[in-house]
């Protein structure tokens, strides 16, 4: 059994960012392959409990940063890895902005991998792998020469459990305020007391309250008797609280990855040098519609409000968050550039065994918003299609698993190319591998065709990529037909 670590921060003044792209890594590494130990200083019980419901053994560093911090986490680190932990340490990741060179040095003596996350390079760097979800041109000079490099938006990543909740129905009404979990500067509760003078009698808001928000019981006792303001307290309601707000005011974290994979507009305010770059690189690509000052912000939150109320945000084609969605939560690609869980494809003949997942993912969600036939189908419905059906179906599988299906439905010397990807496994370059190699095998068809929803954004880009052309719009107007000769 093979070991990994992850060297993080979980407090007041680191936040809870490091902590939950740590987690969003550690529950997709194979658990048979792999035992997973998290070190980190941790105030709150919920980090506790969290770790155990993911059967993570973990290490509670109490400390407090001083002028020797670093020695003296080096010292504590190392005899955990050393006396705690049993067996080489194939892989460490440090996510942690106040570990720096020489810490990174000595750890990496003593691993066989050092992975540092990092989106604030202001000193010399030593590891293996350098991971930056936010810039994609890195300044080569901080780095040793062995350093391989893993860059840029597409290695963003989001906690597994948002997939599954992206499609659930809630009325989206309401003004969404968070300022991180800490929220050092008290944003939220200035915001509440700038609230609550502005005479905005349409709109409604939703707080949701950081863990470590000192300002807890003043902002509850605020709004208490005020029914415009619904107040979320607990980590549990933070899907609800993407589900239920139509616009949302927050700091400039990493937080708005989860509000762009949940298409939601925003106001971004920065609290730091940091979150200043990663905002304006948000307004560059029209992710949010502004970047501001905690001044800036104050002073013009009811101009801003008042804009909210005359834009329909349910219509997003402008908004460019399709564009990058599909780039969130590429851990499969960061674990198999590590070769940690490395992937094993292969193309099987659909046969009777598969008749279930092809039944399910004709009727997931996805497929059914993007199909001509968005109707149910019955298994039994399924099965006699299935049996009567003279097309070849290919099934793709990782590890034996299946993860999406293609076929052919050959007319002559034409073939219109069907093809789907299991929920689990979007946006990771499965669809494009499928339709590539589909094209490769059957190179004596002398027309390709596809028929795909207006709104299908990822399929459409697959399309396009291997030269497909628009032909023509079909008579359902929600469709294009692409065609490749």
């Amino acid at each position: 059994m093979k070991n990994i670590v992850f060297r993080l921060d979980c407090n007041p003044k680191s936040g809870f960012g490091h902590f939950y792209r740590c987690l969003s890594i550690a529950e997709n590494i194979n658990k048979n392959s792999y035992k997973v130990f998290f070190i980190l200083n941790f105030e709150s019980k919920k980090i506790a409990n969290i770790l155990g419901n993911f059967e993570i053994k973990f290490f509670n560093l109490k400390q407090k940063l001083c002028k020797n911090f670093e020695n003296d986490d080096l010292k504590q680190t190392l005899f955990i890895l050393k006396k705690k932990i049993k067996g080489k340490i194939n892989f460490l990741f440090l996510d942690h902005y106040d570990l720096n060179f020489n810490w990174q040095k000595k750890i990496s003596q003593n691993v066989d991998k050092l992975v540092v996350i990092n989106d604030l390079v202001k000193t010399k760097v030593y590891c293996d792998y350098f991971v930056n979800f936010f810039k994609n041109e890195i300044n080569k000079k901080y780095f040793l020469k062995k350093t391989k490099f893993i860059t840029g938006f597409e290695n963003s990543i989001i906690q597994k459990k948002y997939f599954s909740l992206k499609h659930k129905k809630f009325k989206k009404d309401k003004i969404g305020f968070f300022f991180g979990a800490t929220d050092s500067k008290s944003l939220t509760l200035k915001t509440i007391k700038k609230l609550l003078k502005i005479n905005n009698s349409k709109l409604e808001y939703l707080i949701f309250l950081g863990t470590y928000n000192r300002d807890k019981n003043k902002i509850i006792e605020l709004t208490k008797k005020n029914k415009k303001f619904l107040i979320y307290k607990s980590k549990k309601n933070n899907s609800e609280f993407f589900l239920r707000s139509k616009f949302i005011f927050c700091s400039s974290g990493y937080f708005n990855l989860e509000r762009i994979f949940f298409k939601i507009s925003s106001s971004n305010i920065y609290i730091n040098q940091n979150q200043k770059s990663f905002g304006n690189f948000l307004v560059k690509n029209k992710l949010t519609e502004n970047n501001l000052s905690i001044k800036e912000y104050l002073k013009n939150l009811n101009k801003i409000l008042n804009k909210t109320k005359k834009k329909n945000y349910e219509k997003l084609e402008n908004n460019h968050f399709e564009k990058f969605i599909p780039k969130i939560y590429n851990i499969d690609r960061l674990l198999n550039f590590l070769q940690i869980n490395p992937i094993r494809l292969r193309y099987r003949l659909a046969t009777n065994d598969h008749l279930v997942f092809l039944w399910s993912l004709r009727n997931d969600y996805l497929t059914k918003k993007y199909s001509l036939n968005p109707s149910e189908i019955s298994f039994l419905e399924h099965k006699k299609w299935f049996l009567k059906n003279k097309q070849k179906i290919f099934i793709l599988t990782n590890n034996n698993e299946p993860i999406g299906q293609i076929r052919l439905e050959k007319a002559k010397n034409d073939a219109l190319i069907d093809y789907a990807v299991a929920n689990n496994y979007r946006n990771k370059g499965y669809g494009f591998m499928l339709v590539k190699d589909c094209l490769r095998n059957n190179g004596k068809i002398e027309n390709f065709k596809a028929v795909v929803h207006k709104k299908n954004i990822a399929s459409i880009n697959i399309f396009k990529r291997l030269n497909f052309k628009i032909e023509e719009h079909l008579k359902n107007k929600n469709f294009y037909l692409f065609k490749k000769k």
